[in-house]
């Protein structure tokens, strides 16, 4: 699958083989054998497999692999809060 695609348009299932993929390019970028990485994430080389092949994993899991592959940091945007630029801003969002 091609990472062109926006996330939007696939299935869950898809969505979940592409973020697979990426973090096996990522580990591979970064010269760790599945086994490395299981260990630096405290995780199984069968769990590693499984979630680069298939996609499928814990929240904790793939917190526990970003981490270890040092791209952690990118899920800080994942439904991060509104940047206020006034008070009077703040106060016409209906969500807060």
């Amino acid at each position: 699958m091609s990472n062109t695609v926006p996330f939007s348009l696939l299935a869950n299932g898809e969505i979940a083989e592409e973020l697979g993929s990426r973090f096996k390019a990522r580990r591979k970028s970064l010269g760790y054998s599945r086994r490395e990485l299981a260990a630096r994430s405290d995780t199984s080389v069968a769990t590693v497999a499984r979630f680069e092949n298939q996609g499928t994993t814990t929240i904790e899991v793939l917190l526990k692999v970003a981490r270890a592959l040092n791209c952690l940091h990118e899920f800080e945007n994942i439904l991060a809060a509104p940047v206020y630029r006034s008070i009077e801003e703040y106060l016409e969002d209906e969500s807060v």
